[in-house]
């Protein structure tokens, strides 16, 4: 018990630290590669933090059990555009992301919600269908870097300094994600030695401990003044999982899951998805009432997943 809440403790220092690390090496890349900080969290952290779900996407799709990643995508995608934005808002009471691409990501984070749930009507995403979701991904990342803004540039472009922060970068992602797994395994051990349910376990922590990068992240953007970088985050995430993830893994093995299980899901991934553009097409800032309703939205599926 003693030793788990140590490893606890020590994991947690990790994980801020490599937030601290994160956070810093891709505000000086944005600078420095002059495009905005919600276009770089989107591209370069919403991607790299989906790899834990790409990479159980790739496990179960080798082990023939390719529906596990599917149901994996759906309930951390309701994470992202949730709990990820969510309590970032709560903390920082406001934030007001400056990139005018935000209502397009959100608009087309809405329309690729719906990919997966189309192509899943005959009961199977095939490997075509995987292989339409990863040409879209490539697509979404294209358009979202050509519709940058570009700024006369006033500063001379170090390509040292961009290498060197790219390595930081590298370095504060990896132990980022490192860490998020030593804090979900010890939580749970935690958890374990005080008899806590383990269907409380698996609902609770384990699925928040998949989005621990992102949600950590977004905290410390939000509270450093990064506000472009929460959002990003959370809607390049969500792409990713949906169209990276999903795609690679029905182009190994087609997923044929039961339906069933996925309604509940997915109707309260497109709820979440839903309200948030509502809340970002505006373009006004945010603040800690859409970040009560964000996180309200997933107490009452997460309430709903334990009674049914």
């Amino acid at each position: 018990m003693i030793e788990n809440i140590l490893f606890f403790l020590i994991a947690i220092i990790a994980l801020v630290k490599s937030v601290n690390i994160t956070v810093n090496s891709l505000t000086t890349l944005a600078k420095n590669l002059n495009v905005s900080e919600f276009i770089i969290a989107t591209v370069l952290m919403g991607t790299t933090t989906s790899l834990p779900e790409l990479f159980v996407g790739i496990n179960s799709a080798i082990r023939n059990i390719p529906q596990l990643s599917l149901g994996n995508v759906i309930g951390a995608s309701i994470l992202d555009v949730t709990l990820v934005i969510g309590i970032p808002l709560l903390i920082a009471k406001k934030i007001k992301p400056k990139s005018k691409n935000i209502a397009f990501s959100a608009k087309s984070m809405l329309l690729v919600i719906f990919l997966p749930l189309l192509f899943i009507l005959d009961k199977t995403i095939s490997r075509t269908e995987g292989l339409i979701l990863l040409a879209v991904f490539v697509f979404y990342i294209y358009s979202l870097l050509k519709r940058r803004r570009i700024k006369r540039i006033t500063t001379k472009i170090i390509p040292k300094k961009i290498f060197r922060h790219s390595i930081k970068f590298l370095v504060g992602i990896s132990l980022l994600i490192l860490s998020s797994h030593f804090v979900v395994k010890h939580a749970n051990l935690i958890a374990l030695d005080l008899a806590v349910p383990p269907v409380l376990i698996g609902l609770f922590m384990v699925s928040i401990g998949t989005t621990l990068p992102e949600l950590t992240f977004g905290i410390r953007a939000a509270l450093s003044k990064h506000p472009g970088m929460v959002v990003g985050d959370a809607i390049g995430s969500l792409i990713a999982n949906i169209l990276l993830v999903v795609g690679t893994t029905s182009l190994i093995k087609p997923i044929t899951p039961a339906i069933t299980p996925f309604i509940l899901g997915s109707i309260f991934l497109i709820i979440s998805a839903a309200i948030f553009y509502l809340i970002v097409r505006r373009g006004k800032a945010l603040n800690y009432k859409h970040g009560l309703i964000l996180v309200s939205i997933y107490a009452i599926y997460a309430i709903l997943e334990f009674i049914l």
